[in-house]
């Protein structure tokens, strides 16, 4: 029988996707927890990967560099320093990579790996944390102090502790956290301004912090506890084990994930917001270092076995991929879902997953997100100037739509002193409340304990402006006592 031609090539074309699904689907279903690729350095990898809006992977070694490294595992740069890096990167709001040295260095790097500036700082037992406003956060053990720099490396203050400073965690309003080490037992709370707020002295708290959606703050302890404190230092509950407890993070349903490194008391444990025990899932090492929550719910983390682990919500191991070494850097993950994770082999490996990337909640990883911040996130604000956010120069007979957004994210209904106004040759033209009414003022007006609510696109004004340069910032202070703003959003209008 004569089959048509047509109908001839169809079949060959199925025949052959059939051969291409049958020899490669295996490979599909098994990329989860699979090695991706690995990049080797010369040198111990104990720091937390950090990540990039490009996807640039930032990963400090033994062997004294930084490393930036492409998402195909390929090596972009290396940045040389004079010793040893132990303390994971951050990234600040325009791409510059914080990270302190052995060598007694505090470096910012530039993101085509072009140094920046230097800070002398000397030994760090923390890695950086950045404020909203650009601030950069860190410290030194030599004179146990804390050192607020300014994003061009000049000092703004310094807070000494009684101890060298161990772990660093910004709340949404602006205030850090920062326990003790070698001894010490203080855990404090500094404003902005770098004055001490209050101070927990009653454990041993030299892990990394996390911040719950609440403000709750979570720390763990060698003196196997871990401490839930409110924003106002007392304490909220404690959950106690039978071996020392690590560096905590948050999963999107409000539980917590802590590790246990007691030898063969290790374990992971899931704890409910209320301080109770969810599960435990026993370890064959210890689990010191913050766990990373995927979208779908599944929480990776390192351990001292040399393995990393990918447990499911419900506590049963869903994976386990070996390392050559210790794994004391906390996972990454990327938003494919790929994980990145370091180890004592002197590798960084990039392991398939199916997570989604990270969970949507207040604090998934290490220091809350892929740029290692250690900052919580607060209200969004977004003021928009004829439909841009970036600064723009107009003719003066331009007619300027002027419109806001808020998310109010964790201050839902938080009552807050919010504003938009305007300067020129230091002068204030207000907005007060809105709609409200464009008023002249060298006296803030403001609108005080007012329920935060989501605003989407709202357009306050339709104006022209005389000729000038007119900055714009739309305001929002949550401990209603100055006009400086907690969190705000500014434009620059230049009108001709």
């Amino acid at each position: 029988m004569n089959t048509p031609v047509a109908l001839r090539e169809l079949i060959r074309f199925a025949a052959l996707t059939l051969v291409v699904l049958l020899i490669f689907l295996p490979v599909v279903i098994a990329q989860d927890g699979t090695e991706k690729w690995s990049f080797r350095t010369w040198g111990l990898v104990v720091t937390p990967p950090a990540i990039g809006s490009d996807g640039t992977i930032y990963i400090g070694s033994f062997d004294h560099r930084l490393y930036a490294i492409n998402p195909d595992g390929t090596q972009k740069w290396a940045f040389e320093t004079g010793d040893d890096l132990k303390r994971g990167p951050a990234i600040g709001p325009d791409g510059t990579i914080y990270v302190p040295s052995d060598d007694g260095i505090f470096y910012a790097i530039n993101p085509d790996g072009s140094p920046k500036w230097m800070f002398p700082l000397g030994n760090s037992y923390c890695s950086p944390a950045i404020g909203g406003d650009g601030i950069i956060y860190i410290s030194t053990r030599d004179t146990n102090t804390l050192y607020a720099l300014n994003p061009d490396g000049t000092p703004k203050w310094t807070f000494t502790a009684a101890y060298p400073p161990f772990g660093l965690a910004i709340a949404a309003d602006g205030t850090v956290y920062m326990g003790e080490t070698e001894g010490g037992i203080n855990f404090y709370a500094i404003n902005p301004d770098g004055t001490q707020k209050w101070v927990f002295a009653q454990a041993f708290l030299n892990t990394h912090p996390a911040i719950g959606v609440d403000g709750t703050i979570y720390v763990g302890s060698p003196n196997n506890r871990l401490y839930a404190l409110n924003p106002d230092g007392t304490q909220k509950w404690c959950f106690s084990a039978d071996a020392n407890l690590g560096s905590p993070s948050v999963g999107a349903d409000g539980t917590i994930y802590v590790g246990k490194w007691g030898g063969v008391n290790s374990a992971l444990y899931a704890i409910n917001p209320d301080g109770t025990e969810k599960w435990e899932l026993p370890a064959a090492d210890g689990i010191k270092y913050s766990p990373a929550v995927g979208a779908n719910g599944t929480v990776y983390v390192g351990s001292y076995d040399w393995n990393v682990y990918a447990v499911n919500p419900d506590g049963t191991l869903k994976w386990c991929f070996p390392t050559g070494d210790l794994v004391t850097s906390s996972p990454a993950l990327g938003k494919d879902g790929t994980i990145y994770v370091g180890s004592s082999d002197e590798y960084l490996y990039a392991i398939n997953g199916s997570s989604g990337g990270l969970a949507d909640s207040p604090w998934p990883m290490f220091h809350h997100g892929v740029r290692h911040t250690g900052r919580a996130p607060g209200p969004f604000l977004d003021l928009k100037i004829n439909g841009s956010n970036d600064d723009i120069s107009v003719p003066c007979t331009t007619i300027l739509s002027v419109t806001l957004s808020l998310a109010p994210g964790d201050y839902q209904g938080v009552k807050a002193d919010w504003w938009i106004f305007v300067t020129k040759d230091s002068t204030y033209y207000f907005w007060w409340r809105w709609p409200g009414n464009w008023t002249y003022s060298s006296t803030p007006l403001r609108a005080l304990n007012l329920g935060l609510q989501t605003v989407d696109n709202y357009t306050l004004a339709q104006t022209t402006l005389p000729v000038g340069t007119w900055n714009f910032t739309f305001a929002l202070d949550s401990s209603n006592n100055n006009y400086e703003g907690t969190f705000k959003d500014t434009i620059k209008v230049t009108t001709y």
